[in-house]
């Protein structure tokens, strides 16, 4: 943008704006993302075709996505390899096999990801995974998996073999084969069967098939060769003629004449299924019988079976074939076998809602009434196996970028396919870190080491993600988990992490606010080093929480000069919902810096100037009041105000990794570090933002932020917070090794550093003002909202009816009474009843204007406590 000039409205231009996610290179891959997702948008709606410049934008955009997703589908396919490998060989000795583990990870994806497990556990451990999952396994069971992790072609081989081998070949299973399988797919398993065995299938077949069979041998060749219709289309009139042609032959006496075969071959057998269901419909109707019926007039069994399996959709006859193995005295095992680990994912979807459809129960439940032992848990997983972290994607979003790059919609189509690619791959991780977590933690002990690499390798966005899918799973969030398995400051700094920015920030308020005074500091951190639209979203997530408005809230806990920044920067355009954080308007820059010059000390200009900044606009004018007055903004601060006012201001002028180096500097300073306060810094930052403040604290103070948190915490508390800074994001970097340092490790490291130098000699530095020491913190969790009771009336600490409401006004100099917006609002004490615990509501009665009122028991407020209600129908203007 410096070397751009100033942005305006007119030269923000479509083009302008998609370079402008190339450019962004200190965003997150998610960041970038959300930018990508806003872009197509803005391209869709455009009325004008792209210019080169946007062309180029979206195709790099579009390699960067396609690059990404494939490093994660490969990082998806090492995890289950490494969990595969695990099962079968990390009993005692490398002797057994977990087969619920084996079962839950095969038998839970789709045939695509399938295939790259496999791939990757011939990389990694130079083993076929078929062939060591059969050598692990054994029976039906066995069977199965090996047959579910072949691809389509191998399975279509591995049939054609099943159905020939020994004496004579099984005719039912060549029609399952070849009618239920596309042209395409049979080709792709000729190849394959040709390939396994150096010979021609169609010769094969041709032997196996005896002369008793050739009209059956006629349906099926015509069928490998492609001669079927596979549309959808349908022509009434010629169904009409083909009806009557089949009547006549189905209605030959067997005296006069035999039934021609060829013909029900030409016309079910060509005809899509669409045309042969027009077809049986309008023979039912003109001769009160059903085609299906009719066709007893042909004497040969198997090919009747096949012509009745072309009369209907494919997912119905399947569905047919599994209700015949389960039917009778015993069950078809192998036919189970057989048939369930051909089909695959959406396929799957439409023959369990046809088994539903035609015969009453779920498939599954069919299943569990006939089968039993792993083969009955690997069949009910495998029927619900949708897990296809790809979504099915993959023809599109594997496409030759360079073929398309001249082709607007197209690549515009790829980008849209990359970003709903991206997103079903971090659904189906967030699933994946879920059950992670579950096994780390269930049983006797906590696996904290599995469960710091997961927490410490996730953004704030994904952890969100994990959470919801373990409270789908397990009926509890990730917060609770850690409540039930982790203890003192270690579970204080995890359950922080494991909060979205918005709820963590929306915490740290209620901890800064609760109880006598407030916390300064922490308030400062949340009003002045938050992004402002970070800030602008805590401050919604909070009074949605809290039924209440924040800036009266923080108003009542500061007074003097910060409290008119907090007004100045609450209600001012920095935090409105339509505020642009990187608009920087260039006209007033030097005006502004030339009136924070005149006006040094001055707290009305300089949080008018400041707050009302965008951040961008605010560098621009530090810049230019450097260029003129050979002086920084910082420094005119530091002579000019005292304590909060200056650490605030400071703040906003300074980037936030900045401002947070500093901060955690001053936790660490005196006898022991400040642990709550290391723990809020630390566990408000997301995975990005924490990994650069850890840079910019070793660059600012000569020392690794991950040694000085080794020498300063303690356990696992310490592993967690070096983890934090240390570890890279897996899921923008997959091929990035994950190291957990030991304890011991880090003491040692930490043995070497010297004690902190508590000089300050920074003239930038945010004050540090002192924060209580506290052996262990509990962090407060949200629980599920109980049903509404009648609450009792709530007790006012009412005055007489002669009194007059007097309203306690600060102390105000000249210059911030004219301070435009300010307010005080009068209010009023209430006790809190017995059986209200915070968060409850209850009915009160304003002493000021007798109005009822709803108002919520604020968090840390109990039954026989009291806390203030500030009436805003009635403010005053000061």
């Amino acid at each position: 943008r410096t070397a751009q000039g100033p942005i305006t409205k007119n030269a923000n231009t479509l083009s302008r704006t998609l370079t402008l996610v190339m450019t962004e290179v200190t965003a997150t891959f998610e960041q970038f993302v959300a930018r990508t997702v806003m872009l197509v948008r803005r391209v869709a709606t455009a009325q004008e075709p792209l210019d080169a410049d946007s062309m180029q934008a979206l195709v790099e955009a579009a390699q960067k996505l396609q690059g990404n997703n494939r490093q994660l589908k490969d990082y998806v396919a090492r995890l289950d390899a490494e969990a595969v490998h695990e099962a079968m060989h990390g009993g005692f000795l490398g002797l057994g096999c977990n087969d619920n583990k084996l079962i839950s990870v095969l038998c839970s994806r789709t045939k695509d990801q399938l295939r790259r497990t496999a791939s990757k556990y011939r990389e990694l451990y130079d083993l076929d995974l078929r062939e060591d999952v059969l050598s692990k396994t054994t029976g039906d069971y066995g069977q199965f998996l090996k047959y579910s992790l072949a691809d389509p072609a191998t399975y279509f081989a591995d049939m054609i073999d099943l159905a020939t081998e020994g004496w004579g070949a099984s005719e039912t299973h060549l029609i399952e084969i070849f009618v239920t399988n596309s042209h395409a797919k049979i080709q792709e398993g000729k190849a394959a069967w040709e390939a396994r065995h150096d010979k021609a299938l169609i010769d094969h077949l041709d032997d196996e098939l005896s002369s008793s069979y050739d009209d059956l041998q006629d349906l099926i060749f015509k069928l490998f060769k492609g001669k079927r219709d596979e549309g959808t289309e349908t022509d009434e009139e010629l169904a009409k003629q083909q009806a009557a042609e089949l009547y006549e032959e189905c209605t030959k006496s067997k005296m006069f004449g035999d039934f021609k075969e060829d013909v029900a071959i030409r016309i079910i057998g060509l005809n899509n299924t669409m045309q042969n269901m027009l077809v049986a419909r309008i023979y039912e109707d003109e001769y009160d019988k059903s085609l299906s019926k009719a066709l007893d007039r042909c004497s040969k069994e198997k090919l009747k079976k096949a012509l009745r399996a072309l009369l209907i959709p494919t997912p119905d006859f399947i569905a047919q074939r599994l209700k015949h193995a389960m039917e009778g005295w015993g069950t078809n095992t192998q036919n189970l076998v057989r048939i369930l680990s051909g089909l695959d994912g959406l396929q799957m979807v439409a023959i369990s809602q046809a088994f539903e459809r035609k015969y009453g129960v779920p498939l599954t439940q069919a299943l569990k009434s006939e089968l039993s032992g792993s083969f009955l848990q690997a069949s009910c997983l495998w029927v619900n196996a949708l897990q296809d972290p790809a979504s099915g994607l993959e023809k599109t979003t594997e496409q030759e970028i360079g073929a398309i790059a001249g082709d607007g919609d197209a690549v515009v189509s790829l980008v849209d396919a990359l970003l709903a690619e991206r997103s079903s791959l971090a659904g189906f991780l967030s699933k994946l870190d879920a059950e992670t977590l579950r096994e780390a933690c269930k049983g006797f002990g906590t696996n904290d080491e599995r469960l710091i690499s997961v927490l410490c390798s996730r953004s704030k966005a994904h952890l969100a993600r994990i959470s919801a899918e373990y409270w789908a799973a397990y009926d509890q969030g990730l917060p609770e988990l850690i409540e039930e398995e982790c203890g003192g400051w270690y579970a204080y700094l995890a359950r922080f992490l494991v909060l979205p920015t918005e709820h963590s920030d929306a915490r740290l308020l209620d901890l800064a606010m609760d109880g006598l005074g407030s916390n300064k500091r922490a308030l400062i951190e949340f009003l002045c080093a938050r992004p402002p639209a970070r800030v602008r979203a805590a401050k919604s997530a909070w009074e949605q929480r809290h039924d209440a408005s924040l800036v009266d809230r923080i108003v009542s806990e500061v007074s003097g000069d910060f409290r008119t920044l907090a007004l100045a920067l609450l209600r001012g355009k920095r935090f409105a919902d339509d505020a642009d954080d990187t608009a920087v308007d260039m006209d007033v820059v030097d005006e502004q810096a030339a009136q924070l010059h005149d006006n040094q000390g001055d707290s009305e200009i300089y949080s008018q100037i400041i707050c009302s900044c965008s951040p961008a606009h605010l560098a621009a004018v530090s810049e230019a009041y450097e260029n003129e007055y050979d002086c920084s903004i910082s420094r005119t601060i530091g002579i000019h105000f005292d304590s909060n006012m200056r650490s605030a201001l400071r703040a906003l002028l300074q980037p936030s990794v900045v401002f947070y180096a500093s901060q955690l500097k001053a936790a660490f300073q005196g006898w022991g570090a400040t642990n709550r306060a290391i723990c809020r810094i630390l566990g408000s930052l997301d995975k990005s933002e924490a990994v650069a403040v850890a840079a910019v604290y070793e660059r600012k103070y000569g020392e690794p932020l991950r040694i000085r948190l080794a020498k300063e915490c303690s356990g696992n508390y310490k592993r967690l917070a070096v983890s934090w800074i240390t570890l890279p994001d897996e899921l923008e970097e997959p091929n990035a090794s994950l190291t957990i340092p030991s304890i011991d490790e880090m003491d040692a490291e930490a043995a070497e550093l010297p004690e902190l130098d508590v000089q300050n000699e920074d003239e930038n530095e945010i004050d540090a003002e002192a924060e209580p020491q506290e052996e262990e913190a509990e962090l407060e969790l949200d629980e599920p909202p109980a049903p509404p009771e009648p609450m009792p009336p709530a007790q006012l600490v009412a005055p007489p009816a002669s009194y007059v409401p007097q309203v306690q006004q600060p102390a105000l100099d000249n210059k911030s009474a004219s301070f435009p917006g300010y307010v005080v609002e009068p209010h009023f004490a209430v006790a809190v009843p017995p059986g209200c615990p915070p968060g409850s509501m209850l009915s009160v009665v304003s002493p000021f204007t007798r109005q009822e009122l709803r108002v919520m028991v604020p968090a840390g407020v109990w039954p026989g406590t009291t806390f203030m209600v500030h009436d805003g129908s009635l403010r005053q203007n000061i």
